[in-house]
């Protein structure tokens, strides 16, 4: 994505469809963070989950891919109580969502060299700052953030996700 944006940077990127499914393995939700982390990271202005609800069989299908997983899972194995499972895709998502506002724009960040910390850092309309940073780690990660001259200093347990806002 970033080579596309060096040689076409009047173009821009939109990730539209991308997805979660049956074939992940492991630490899916790490994954999936992770992937929402280097989509934005790299030039992209959305990064768009392919399928908002799926049944437990993940259709309907029309054409498209049967072991795709939804935001949301609707089981209908029985008809008259309908069970809704928020899926680890709609944590991610929400994680962010509920921070980053419409209208942010992606600023600098690092990623600390010889960690599993991985980061991406957004400024928002109402001027504050959001800091989505994941462990893609198994172990807590120690994590110092600094900014205009002061820091503050936590942990980040493995395999999750935190997001810092701050106002300037």
């Amino acid at each position: 994505m970033t080579k596309f944006h060096d040689d076409f940077p009047q173009k821009d990127e939109w990730v539209t469809e991308s997805s979660g499914g049956t074939w992940q393995k492991g630490n899916v939700f790490a994954d999936e963070a992770a992937e929402l982390i280097v989509v934005t990271r790299n030039w992209a202005k959305s990064y768009v989950l392919w399928a908002l609800a799926t049944d437990q069989n993940h259709g309907p299908v029309v054409g498209g891919c049967d072991t795709c997983r939804g935001l949301v899972t609707i089981d209908l194995s029985n008809p008259d109580r309908p069970l809704v499972k928020p899926e680890l895709d709609y944590y991610v998502l929400g994680h962010a969502s509920k921070f980053v506002l419409p209208g942010a724009v992606r600023i600098a960040s690092d990623e600390p060299a010889g960690t599993k910390l991985k980061d991406v850092a957004f400024r928002n309309p109402d001027g504050s700052v959001v800091l989505y940073t994941l462990n893609a780690g198994t172990a807590g990660q120690d994590l110092r953030i600094g900014f205009h001259g002061k820091t503050v200093a936590t942990t980040i347990p493995g395999g999750s996700v935190a997001t810092f806002v701050w106002k300037p």
